[in-house]
């Protein structure tokens, strides 16, 4: 998903580095290269274990979801591999999307690119016991 059909990791950085600022610190890009592509649970424990946030991982992580949404555009989507996808869902051969997010993030990117219909699986982060780089996903 991310990266691959989504150029999603900019976006992912501004909402987090928003939410640390309001926490009080400052998470660079370079700080963010650390937990790029990394499961929310695993950017939570990075990033709590070093600067303590406030509240809760669920209101966090809700706030994280809530503004990421609010943000997305259809023109983050990667033009050519979003058009192989609907080729190959037109021709009915079966596919799976696989990511380390969140099943919301996930869902609403696949709708905002226009191609929740084109996946027979989808395969988010709460629906293995490892995320990537372990193959559990897959």
């Amino acid at each position: 998903m991310d990266g691959t059909l989504i150029n999603s990791e900019w976006l992912h950085y501004q909402v987090l580095a928003g939410q640390c600022r309001r926490e009080g610190f400052v998470w660079s890009e370079k700080d963010n290269e650390s937990i790029k592509g990394a499961t929310m649970d695993s950017k939570w424990k990075h990033l709590n274990e070093r600067h303590a946030f406030s509240r809760s991982r669920e209101a966090w992580l809700e706030e994280f979801n809530r503004e990421y949404r609010s943000r997305l555009t259809p023109d983050l989507g990667l033009a050519p591999q979003v058009e192989v996808v609907r080729t190959l869902h037109s021709m009915q051969i079966p596919m799976a999307c696989v990511s380390n997010g969140e099943a919301e993030v996930v869902n609403a990117n696949l709708e905002v690119l226009g191609i929740d219909n084109c996946f027979q699986t989808v395969v988010a982060s709460c629906d293995c016991p490892r995320g990537k780089p372990w193959p559990d996903p897959y």
